[in-house]
């Protein structure tokens, strides 16, 4: 597996972990503690989403200019 493959894999499993977080916090009873909680798990799957994107852009870009 190539680096660029590991970060990724890297990347989907902390993804994973975020989602699963917020199923959990879906079952906590205090809404306040709840909203906050949901709204930093989403933030983080936002960044971890755009994290994985930035790379994948850069794999891209990396394998197009190699091959020219």
């Amino acid at each position: 597996m190539t680096e660029e493959n590991e970060h990724l894999a890297a990347l989907a499993k902390l993804r994973e972990k975020l989602v699963e977080q917020r199923r959990i916090m879906m079952s906590v009873d205090d809404v306040d503690e709840q909203r906050e909680a949901l709204a930093e798990c989403q933030a983080a799957i936002r960044d971890v989403d755009d994290a994985i994107a930035d790379e994948r852009r850069l794999a891209l870009k990396f394998s197009t200019t190699t091959t020219l």
